[in-house]
């Protein structure tokens, strides 16, 4: 009995260069059925009346008395997942999915369109009356509605930027884009093998990798040379078709591979088509001039009044760095500070990163450091990528950090994400208290993010308000299929110093602590869970809005009602909620200052009563208790003394 595989491929062009190929093996026949693309529409998905519908297409192309048969192009990869599961295949089965260059394949199409119709006028008109078709018809099938609406979205794309797209062999470009795009976000998510055909056709040991997963035997040596003449004639083939794109062809393929597209498989497969070609070896952001453009990659920002430390941090960059041309570092500094003032004005000239800063009034305390962090925005690069507010004391610990850094732009390609790189990276939050003691400190947050918000932030800190942020975003996919966690723990980048208040006297360390409370406090009212449940959702329409691939809306802010409107085209298309409940959150604040430390960091192994609980946070809050604790003590160890007399 022969054992029968299908290749997953579309246009003629590749479908006849693999069943040429693979049938000059003796013991092969890969049948090769040329069709129009759009004349004969594959994604009819009929209902067929035969429930032996795969079987019987199988035997009927098993003319040939060869051992193994093929079919390079008449099924899906969508076809052969259901269909071969619905249906009691009675053969031996292998699928594979043809890969190829999205940009060969594109090239692929337009020949092979030109092949059956002759001329490009022809083709247009061919493809036109078939979209009439599908627009008629396109309820039935998700996937002709998504082949439509990526066609449509191309074409208001392409007169929104005024592309000069009127010639009959530009137009079949872009159908033949939104072609390819509606058919690799459906199959290349699939789990199918996929199958290089450059690397089948240029590389012998793969194309001998391929025919033993088909036959089960390795290629015999003999019958080598005749492979390699059918591989070589192939290569000619694509070199003739591989020709060079203009830059607006570049731009669009990079845009529409770049764009989070929904399938039938979304939201368990939410993933920019880009992410699968580089996964099979198509990096087609390998121009530079389409990459995310960044002036500088990340934007350092921090407090400091120690000369001696902002030099060895300096000294720390220039070491650990590969691009200091892409780095720059906004300080603020007290502005009656003279040692700093000289510290800068001699550092600047003499380090390759930019070095900037601001003077602002010296602050009361410690928990007053916020306010000049979100002054230094106002002098960051424009066009930096990347924000990382962290203090002085936190050096880098991995030599070429910034390369490391390079390839988590564009990781989301709206922009809206922050990546974790301290000793909470891989925490998870189930409260929002939590955000408060546990933190990501070294968190490099893209200046999309911040710049949506407003500011990093309107109480201290930075940090612990933004990890708020982050909580309410997450939590808005609650019992959602939709995933909205944007914080990826990045591994691969290190840092020394990120354990605060190390080695300080035990008076200061009750001072920030105290602080620390104070702060928490004021981020944890509802004043700020609101502000941070409204930052949240600012950042939920904008993610929103660039899934859609709408680029062009206006957000209208309901602070009274707390909802926030998403218009396009002065026409209102979604309302999002920023609530929160009142009278939980401020009740909440109070009853857990009871045993304040079993919510601010020591959790369930808390054992002190509400009593002593309380009194904890007392001493730790007021120097009026301290003082009573130590009095205590005091006549407790003479009050003992004198009865041991």
């Amino acid at each position: 009995m022969s054992r029968f595989f299908f290749i997953t491929t579309y246009d003629n062009v590749s479908g006849g260069m693999i069943s040429s190929i693979l049938n000059a093996h003796p013991n092969i026949y890969c049948s090769h059925t040329p069709h129009d693309i759009f004349m004969h529409d594959e994604y009819s998905f009929k209902q067929y009346s035969s429930d032996d519908f795969l079987d019987n297409y199988i035997i009927e192309n098993s003319i040939s008395n060869s051992q193994f048969h093929g079919n390079s192009q008449k099924y899906t990869a969508y076809d052969l997942q259901h269909y071969i599961l619905l249906e009691k295949t009675k053969h031996p089965l292998k699928k594979f999915n043809l890969t190829i260059n999205p940009k060969l394949r594109i090239n692929f199409l337009i020949k092979s369109w030109l092949d059956i119709h002759g001329n490009a006028i022809a083709v247009l008109d061919a493809i036109e009356k078939r979209f009439l078709v599908l627009n008629e018809n396109k309820q039935n099938l998700s996937i002709k509605r998504q082949l439509i609406d990526i066609n449509a979205h191309i074409q208001t794309y392409i007169e929104k930027e005024k592309i000069d797209c009127h010639a009959a062999e530009q137009k079949i470009f872009l159908y033949a884009l939104a072609r390819v795009i509606s058919q690799d976000i459906v199959d290349l998510s699939i789990s199918t093998k996929n199958i290089s055909l450059e690397k089948l056709i240029e590389d012998n040991s793969y194309f001998n990798d391929f025919l033993y997963d088909l036959t089960g035997s390795a290629i015999i040596s003999s019958d080598l040379n005749v492979f390699q003449a059918e591989c070589k004639k192939m290569a000619q083939m694509i070199s003739e078709i591989d020709k060079p794109w203009e830059f607006w062809q570049e731009k669009l393929l990079h845009k529409y591979t770049s764009l989070h597209l929904e399938t039938m498989y979304f939201s368990h497969v939410n993933k920019p088509l880009v992410t699968f070609y580089k996964e099979l070896g198509y990096d087609i952001t390998s121009d530079k001039s389409f990459l995310p453009l960044y002036s500088k990659l990340i934007s350092i920002q921090l407090n400091s009044n120690r000369p001696a430390q902002l030099t060895i941090y300096f000294d720390n960059i220039e070491e650990m760095t590969d691009d200091l041309n892409l780095v720059e570092v906004l300080v603020n500094i007290d502005d009656d500070d003279t040692a700093m003032h000289e510290t800068l004005a001699r550092e600047i000239p003499l380090r390759k990163f930019t070095i900037k800063y601001l003077t602002t009034p010296r602050p009361k305390s410690f928990c007053d450091l916020w306010e000049p962090i979100n002054k230094l925005l106002t002098i960051t690069d424009p066009a930096a990528y990347f924000l990382l507010n962290i203090s002085d004391e936190m050096l880098f610990a991995t030599k070429g950090w910034d390369t490391i850094l390079k390839k988590y732009v564009g990781i989301f390609p709206d922009g809206i994400f922050r990546l974790r790189a301290s000793r909470n990276k891989f925490r998870n939050y189930f409260d929002r208290w939590e955000c408060s003691f546990a933190q990501d400190s070294i968190p490099i947050t893209t200046k999309k993010w911040i710049d949506i918000g407003g500011n990093w932030n309107p109480c201290f800190g930075p940090d612990s308000f933004q990890q708020l942020v982050a909580f309410y975003l997450a939590k808005e996919a609650q019992f959602s299929g939709v995933n909205l966690l944007r914080e990826v723990p990045i591994i691969d980048i290190k840092f020394h110093g990120d354990i605060p208040s190390v080695g300080i006297s035990e008076e200061k360390s009750w001072k920030h602590n105290r602080d620390h409370i104070f702060a928490m406090q004021i981020c944890q009212s509802y004043e700020m869970q609101l502000e941070a449940k409204r930052r949240a959702i600012l950042l939920k329409a904008h993610i929103s809005m660039n899934a859609r691939q709408i680029e062009s809306f206006t957000l209208k802010d309901d602070a009274h009602k707390k909802i926030l409107q998403i218009l396009v085209d002065n026409t209102l298309v979604t309302e999002l909620t920023y609530k929160l409940p009142y009278l939980p959150i401020s009740i909440s604040n109070q009853f857990r200052k009871l045993r304040f430390y079993a919510y601010f960091g020591a959790g369930k192994d808390y054992k002190r009563s509400y009593i002593k609980g309380f009194a904890g946070y007392l001493k730790a809050k007021y120097l009026f208790f301290v003082n009573v604790h130590r009095l205590i003590n005091e006549y407790r160890v003479n009050f003992r003394k004198a009865h041991e007399r």
